[in-house]
């Protein structure tokens, strides 16, 4: 993680009182060690969790310095099968530091999510720039003396030296679907940088690029199969490089495909891999029972740990609350314990779950607003418009089919399934890691995701969505690993390629229960807990709506845990603008 201000011009200062702001805001962690650079001019701030077991900045005689979150993983031939991070950010410090096409070029053979920031106090400029898919964020602000960023929002929220308005139609994205479109944040002064997007600063400009585009990988005309096999060897290819030669690992297993064809080509590498399953259910749910069965097959170390009702379903909170009940951090058995392997979003960006095929035919129709309409539904995605005043509800009426068609016109292409799943991969996809990296400092821990390398989902975009929706890409691939990974049952989506083994009578452990009722009104218990010691938004909000939807609730009515959420929300948002409020948004950069 890292923070820091960098000067627009010879004439303008970074005070020293925003140099301390920075350097006591980045870290939580009581015992951080956090490393500064720079001088009145350009100041960093950099704290490593040691997740990766190499530096990851770079510095060079003249004063330039390069400095990454996450690992940027630079797929480059001949590349040693032990390189390491520190390597990589090093190869990019001489890139930035020479021509904007060799830095380029090498950022666009970035294979891990990462976010950049490099300073050359000879040039005066300032670059900072993020991964292929936009999962890793940074966040800046640019005001008229200097620019302010941050890997982690926070930073950026409790600055004074930031004056925020609050952007509601932000609010409305966030609510509706947990993540902001197009770079936009709550405050809309400060940017979140997009998917492959480069920004230099110095004095005279700021200028954005991309240095990758996803609507220019060309579509193939390899048969589906010969792709199959293509996207198999650069999975393959893809743990080899995350695993740095490592002998011992440790990774997340459910009782789904994601986590198991990670697990299972470590095997088939010889890797010792400890795995670990979650069970809200006393171990006997479809997830605990599937993984324990492969587990058995893969001959790996597996725990199974039960949890409480209040635990959180995000799986970085879940594991940092278990931390110390960890097998391999017990007994010290894995080289770089907190570096956790993880099967995210592959039944997305591989599966193309969420990719509906009616939501495609309207697309392909033209008829678009029908279709993000429809897309909305199915995801369950909406603001609580009912408990909004005038004219917050009409806004937030009309506000995520506005986002969808503004950000589906950005993305060229003629097959408009195609540019969904882009829409999608870039915009939505980063939102199920945003707890992990705003809160770096206290998870403490990183993942490997393989199933969002970007060269594997180059080739998953070059095929025909026809041809990949509903998982009949995903196991075309699969066709190819080892014969033991598909020996054993697994748990599959509704409507998607369907596991041909019996799985007997097991239940999912999403499935409506008890003691699923319990954790959601535990979770509203204590949200409305938290409402209530901070000043209601009621120039937002119809109080009378809240009280009715909190009696609802109460009498198990309905659950409204969502206009809880809604709620909360806009007292954070409000509070930290001082009531300061842009109802339309920023527009689409």
């Amino acid at each position: 993680m890292f923070a820091g201000a960098f000067a627009r011009g010879p004439g303008y200062a970074v005070p020293e009182s925003l140099q301390k702001y920075l350097r006591a805001e980045l870290s939580r962690h009581p015992e951080e060690r956090v490393a500064a650079w720079g001088d009145k001019h350009a100041f960093v701030v950099h704290a490593d969790v040691g997740a990766f077991g190499a530096p990851g900045f770079h510095t060079s005689p003249s004063g330039a310095f390069t400095v990454v979150a996450g690992d940027p993983l630079l797929g480059i031939a001949g590349r040693a099968p032990n390189r390491t991070r520190t390597e990589d950010v090093a190869l990019l410090h001489e890139a930035l530091s020479d021509r904007q096409e060799s830095a380029y070029a090498l950022l666009a053979r970035s294979r891990e999510a990462f976010a950049l920031a490099h300073i050359d106090p000879a040039r005066g400029t300032l670059t900072l720039a993020t991964d292929r898919i936009g999962l890793r964020p940074i966040h800046v602000w640019h005001g008229p003396q200097f620019t302010v960023f941050a890997s982690a929002l926070r930073v950026l929220e409790n600055c004074e030296w930031i004056e925020k308005t609050f952007d509601f139609r932000a609010f409305c994205e966030i609510s509706a679907l947990s993540v902001a479109y197009d770079g936009r944040t709550p405050y809309q002064e400060v940017r979140t940088l997009r998917a492959a997007e480069i920004v230099r600063v110095d004095a005279q400009r700021i200028a954005s690029d991309r240095y990758w585009r996803w609507d220019a990988v060309e579509a193939s005309t390899d048969s589906i199969e010969a792709l199959a096999e293509q996207a198999y060897a650069v999975l393959d290819e893809a743990i080899a490089l995350r695993r740095r030669g490592d002998k011992s690992v440790a990774a997340l297993l459910s009782g789904g495909l994601d986590s198991r064809i990670i697990v299972g080509l470590l095997r088939a590498r010889q890797a010792s891999v400890h795995t670990v399953n979650f069970a809200y259910r006393n171990g006997q749910s479809a997830d605990n029972v599937l993984s324990r069965a492969y587990a058995d097959v893969a001959q790996t170390k597996h725990q199974i740990l039960a949890l409480p009702p209040q635990s959180s379903s995000n799986m970085s909170d879940t594991l940092a609350d278990r931390w110390s009940d960890l097998a391999w951090v017990q007994d010290q058995s894995v080289e770089r314990p907190r570096l956790v392997w993880h099967g995210f979003d592959g039944s997305f960006a591989v599966g193309y779950v969420h990719i509906y095929p009616e939501v495609v035919e309207l697309l392909r129709a033209g008829r678009c607003e029908d279709a993000f309409f429809l897309y909305l539904k199915r995801r369950g995605a909406a603001v609580w418009v009912r408990g909004l005043r005038a004219p917050y509800d009409a806004v937030a009426r009309d506000a995520m089919l506005a986002t969808m068609n503004e950000a589906y016109a950005q993305i060229a292409g003629e097959d408009p399934g195609r540019r969904f799943y882009i829409l999608h991969l870039v915009h939505e996809c980063r939102g199920l890691l945003q707890s992990l990296y705003e809160n770096a400092d206290l998870r403490r821990m990183e993942f490997h995701m393989p199933l969002v390398d970007p060269e594997l989902l180059r080739i998953v975009l070059s095929a025909p969505v026809d041809e990949v929706m509903g998982h009949k890409f995903y196991m075309r691939m699969l066709a190819h690993a080892p014969a033991t990974l598909l020996s054993v049952p697994w748990q599959t989506y509704p409507g998607h390629e369907p596991c041909p083994l019996p799985r007997g009578d097991l239940v999912d452990q999403w499935a409506h229960s008890p003691a699923w009722e319990r954790v959601h009104r535990t979770v509203a218990a204590q949200r409305l807990a938290r409402i209530r010691c901070s000043p209601f938004p009621k120039t937002i909000v119809k109080r009378r709506r809240f009280w009715e939807a909190r009696l609802s609730h109460f009498l198990r009515r309905g659950n409204y845990d969502f206009a809880f959420r809604d709620v909360e929300l806009l007292q954070q948002y409000l509070a930290r603008t001082g009531g300061r409020i842009d109802m339309n948004g920023t527009p689409p950069t």
